[in-house]
């Protein structure tokens, strides 16, 4: 028994002398940092990185660093102050911080082929979850400017995060405009490891500012009337998981236009969603669009959502029989007669019950299938005059099957056949 205490207490002693050492040596090296700045740029050139007003120190057990500020390929941070938690990055092997402060930072999210990333980003091996799922303080301060060629636009973000106890609370703003009080999207929450909790998020008139709506609407065509508009959003909504792990979520938001070819208008969205045994989503809402003197509501939507963050994510919506002149009443007056596209849907004018609306997105994309009766539209610039058509529609971006029901309708060709004609057949 006494060699095997010897043996324990002998490595109990090395161990301790090599932290000992660890912990000395690391606190004269780190207070002598200053001195080693400009060997230390040398070495990170190569990388895109240099820093300056660099500084060390040690509290406790954990060594710290920090910069008047840091430059790297995709931008800079200001106010640089980081704790490394010795300990905890030791047993997770992961490197985590006891405090992480970030004054000020400038971030560039560039569009490239595979989609938008950092610029300058080859990939690391960094693990930047851990770093804030278990890093006890975490605050930034910051923008991102999202490049697409020579459109540029701009989001400003404040994060605070704290994790301790297996409990991680966080609160994040979000907003294009800084000098607007309560133009900003909050989202803040408290989630507990394997239990409970709560995610909130919320808005007074939140929008996505001039230069941002530009880059995301740059690629649709130039008649859209999209291109016109900018959209202020107010919402309100939770998330709620209780400790036996049912879920459950509630969600109001309405976007309407702050600018707008016609009247303004606005799209207003209520949802009520729950977690399935299965461990999918499932839900019911209820639209209303209104624009001027025109407003349409639709109750008994419904929704089904599966394999959130899988490979096998898709989302199905249906929505239940709605009348498709009301619904575009509220278009046309938003979009103005005085736009190509408004005066072309008010010349057109749909009309008609569509009974059944299902859509799908998953990762091929968007499909959409639905089924209609009475449809007709008016004569106008080649499009033919119709009357008490029954039709469904299905298909995706790649390929779209329309099937028409051609007992008793009417079907007219004013620019090309006269009116006294009469067909009693054709093909195409």
């Amino acid at each position: 028994m006494q060699p095997l205490i010897r043996l324990v207490v002998s490595i109990a002693t090395v161990i301790a002398v090599c932290f000992a050492f660890v912990q000395t040596a690391g606190r004269v090296l780190f207070w002598q940092l200053p001195r080693f700045e400009e060997a230390i740029n040398l070495l990170l050139a190569p990388s895109g990185v240099a820093v300056e007003g660099l500084r060390g120190g040690w509290r406790g057990l954990n060594p710290s660093v920090s910069a008047n500020q840091v430059w790297f390929p995709a931008g800079r941070m200001t106010g640089f102050d980081f704790e490394l938690d010795m300990l905890e990055s030791l047993a997770r092997n992961r490197v985590v911080a006891r405090r992480m402060t970030v004054v000020d930072s400038h971030l560039n999210v560039e569009k490239t082929a595979d989609g938008w990333r950092l610029r300058g980003h080859r990939g690391s091996g960094f693990d930047s979850r851990a770093l804030f799922a278990y890093s006890d303080q975490v605050w930034l301060r910051g923008r991102l400017t999202f490049r697409d060629g020579m459109q540029t636009g701009t989001l400003h973000m404040e994060a605070m995060l704290v994790n301790r106890d297996h409990m991680h609370r966080f609160d994040i703003h979000v907003q294009s405009e800084p000098g607007c009080d309560d133009c900003a999207l909050v989202v803040s929450g408290d989630l507990l490891d394997g239990g409970g909790g709560a995610i909130r998020a919320s808005a007074s008139r939140f929008s996505l500012g001039k230069e941002l709506h530009a880059l995301l609407t740059e690629n649709l065509s130039p008649l859209s009337p999209l291109r016109q508009m900018r959209f202020e959003i107010a919402l309100d909504g939770d998330w709620r998981r209780t400790a036996d792990g049912d879920e459950e979520a509630r969600l109001n938001v309405k976007v309407a236009t702050r600018q707008a070819p016609g009247s303004a208008g606005s799209i207003t969205a209520s949802l009520d969603a729950w977690r399935q045994a299965d461990g999918d989503y499932r839900g019911n809402g209820s639209l209303t669009l209104a624009s001027g003197e025109s407003a349409y509501h639709i109750e008994g939507s419904g929704f089904w959502l599966r394999d959130l963050f899988g490979e096998a994510f898709s989302v199905d919506v249906w929505l239940p029989k709605f009348s498709l002149a009301e619904l575009v009443a509220p278009i046309i007056e938003t979009i103005g007669t005085e736009h190509r596209a408004g005066n072309w849907l008010a010349q057109i004018a749909p009309r008609g019950e569509i009974d059944a609306l299902r859509l799908r997105f998953d990762a091929d994309g968007l499909a959409l299938a639905l089924r209609g009766t009475g449809g007709a539209l008016n004569a106008h610039r080649g499009v033919p005059r119709i009357d008490n058509l029954a039709f469904e529609v299905s298909g995706h971006a790649r390929a779209l099957r329309v099937e028409l029901d051609s007992r008793d309708f009417n079907l007219a060709f004013p620019d090309i056949f006269p009116a006294r004609a009469r067909h009693d057949r054709g093909g195409g």
